[in-house]
């Protein structure tokens, strides 16, 4: 079995993929690395960005042995030609079996800024490729699935993961479990991004705010807010604190919309793994896609606003956010073994036969 490894960055963003590579690893994958290059530039830096492409893409053709399994985590869009070429090339002359596992689809996302909206045809076009090659695709959860399911994929070789796994080794916060009139929300927190952020100084003050992530530029003299700084993501357990984690996105605290926002109805957001990880319940969008997930297995809450949060925390008794709180652990163990990717790897595995 080999993947085709990606460069990864500190940033949350990668602990995802990073975490599955490590995973493969562990399974005895053969990781094939490839050559970072910059596909914009001058002609000739353009023409030497597609010869880069072009053998990194016939190394692993050459590397893939005859019914071995390639792993390629998505999104893959830089330079498709030459990668659809070589997959099918393996797929044909080497019975190569391929599984595409979704990170995210920027086909549904359509980025945050102009610039990537009127990139997201071409997302949509490049994505198709990369999804038609793949004998088995591990999407994120039911509500992704249908999607692709609409979008003509057949529904027999798609795999939920139902939940991104969060491989941790480290300690976590020491703070006292139990219920209280607190969020931690992590992540970005560019305003450009999440509109939102800017305005949790109108949430009832009651209600403290624990924030932790890069490009917070809000409020700080604001008593129930609490700005602890960004920390690295195989560090951010340590430091979180907050009876719940928050998972929204958006433009406004009465419903999560815009493309983030809307956004939240398909995908699996890492944060969610973040916090079961880190032992604290979820509180959640109703209507997203892990809202289900959330509801099904006691390990939160989910509502309509960010306004309605301070009396859906009261109204839970301490005894239910006991079992709440016991629950999350249970999932914390799972997600820091891997056991959402794998089973769903195996599973995948067996579909193809």
């Amino acid at each position: 079995m080999s993947y085709s490894k990606r460069n990864n960055h500190n940033t949350a963003g990668a602990k995802a993929p990073a975490d599955i590579e490590t995973l493969m690893q562990i399974r005895g994958a053969k990781a094939i690395h490839i050559i970072k290059y910059d596909k914009h530039g001058t002609k000739i830096q353009k023409i030497f960005g597609s010869l880069i492409n072009f053998a990194n893409w016939l190394k692993i053709y050459l590397t893939l042995r005859e019914n071995s399994i390639l792993l390629i985590q998505h999104p893959y869009y830089k330079g498709i030609r030459f990668p659809v070429y070589f997959i099918k090339k393996a797929q044909s002359e080497k019975r190569v079996k391929v599984i595409v596992l979704i990170h995210d689809l920027e086909s549904i996302r359509g980025g945050i800024t102009d610039i990537v909206k009127i990139q997201k045809d071409e997302a949509d076009r490049k994505e198709k490729l990369i999804l038609s090659c793949a004998n088995s695709i591990i999407c994120h959860n039911a509500c992704m699935k249908k999607y692709l399911i609409s979008c003509g994929y057949n529904s027999n070789i798609i795999i939920e993961l139902k939940i991104f796994d969060y491989l941790y080794n480290g300690n976590l916060s020491n703070q006292s479990v139990c219920k209280e009139l607190s969020i931690a929300i992590a992540g970005n927190l560019a305003t450009g991004k999440s509109k939102y952020i800017s305005l949790l100084p109108t949430l009832d003050h009651k209600l403290k705010i624990h924030l932790f992530g890069p490009n917070y530029v809000g409020e700080t003299q604001i008593s129930n807010i609490i700005y602890h700084g960004q920390f690295k993501p195989d560090e951010l357990p340590q430091f979180l604190v907050g009876a719940f984690g928050l998972v929204w996105d958006g433009d406004n605290l009465n419903s999560c919309s815009g493309n983030t926002g809307d956004y939240l109805r398909l995908n699996n957001p890492h944060k969610v793994s973040l916090y079961l990880l880190s032992e604290i319940p979820v509180i959640i969008w109703k209507e997203s896609a892990m809202a289900s997930f959330i509801e099904n297995n006691n390990l939160g809450l989910t509502v309509k606003s960010v306004y309605d949060i301070p009396q859906a925390i009261q109204n839970l008794t301490d005894e239910q956010y006991s079992i709440m709180q016991k629950n999350v652990v249970t999932q914390s163990l799972l997600l820091r073994k891997g056991h959402y990717f794998l089973t769903a790897m195996d599973k995948a595995i067996s579909n193809m036969g």
